[in-house]
């Protein structure tokens, strides 16, 4: 997982800085005490470079405790990212893009967002292929409306559990097309981190957590 590696990378960076201090100040410590046992008493030697040396090693360390501290702190946010993450499962979450996945015998809602006033909106939901399997007319009031689709086909036939997407195309009076942003209402069954990242599992496909614009305990009936 991206968070975990990260933080043991940093922690095994640190911990080697520690590590390497440490060595070099035994060394340091070694050889001013061979230097001062050796040293003439009637010319003894000058201490303003061994004291900068010691100062600078006070330095050192003092970052490395607090390289320990950010490297705790990344750890919690990542086990808290977990936690988050696995309290989601058996929840309903509503995301942003406009694919879903329709379970067997289940309905799929989708949601679409109007920034004004529409003179015509058309919904059509596409298979994986990008046909067309149903379409019909949608909202036309500025604002956020669903659409809760059962599978249904513009055939009359019964669409197959899969992955299907919404589109929403809606033109304003001057008959100019306009910007309308989409969304998915899905049923969270697991937690992945598979990928390296931490991703939900919905249907036969997984999401990032940043994709999540709202947590709900049961289905939205409409």
């Amino acid at each position: 997982m991206e968070i975990a590696s990260t933080t043991a990378a940093g922690t095994s960076s640190t911990q080697q800085s520690r590590d390497s201090i440490s060595e070099t100040y035994d060394s340091f410590l070694t050889l001013l005490t061979t230097q001062l046992k050796y040293q003439d008493p009637s010319s003894p030697m000058e201490t303003n470079e061994f004291t900068n040396q010691l100062v600078g090693f006070s330095q050192v360390e003092q970052g490395i405790q607090t390289n320990e501290r950010l490297d705790t702190l990344i750890g919690l946010q990542g086990s808290n990212q977990i936690s988050f993450a696995a309290s989601l499962s058996g929840k309903y979450v509503e995301l942003q893009g406009n694919a879903g996945h329709l379970e067997q015998d289940g309905t799929l809602t989708f949601g679409y967002r109007l920034p004004a006033q529409a003179a015509e909106t058309t919904i059509n939901i596409m298979n994986e292929a990008g046909v067309i399997v149903y379409s019909t007319g949608g909202q036309t009031n500025a604002g956020s409306h669903s659409l809760d689709w059962d599978g249904s086909r513009s055939d009359g036939g019964q669409a197959v559990p899969g992955t299907y997407r919404i589109q929403v195309v809606a033109k304003d009076a001057a008959d100019q097309p306009m910007q309308v942003t989409t969304s998915t209402e899905q049923l969270v069954t697991g937690v992945s981190l598979a990928t390296g990242d931490i991703t939900l599992e919905i249907g036969n496909q997984t999401v990032s957590l940043a994709n999540i614009l709202a947590i709900r305990e049961s289905k939205t009936t409409n």
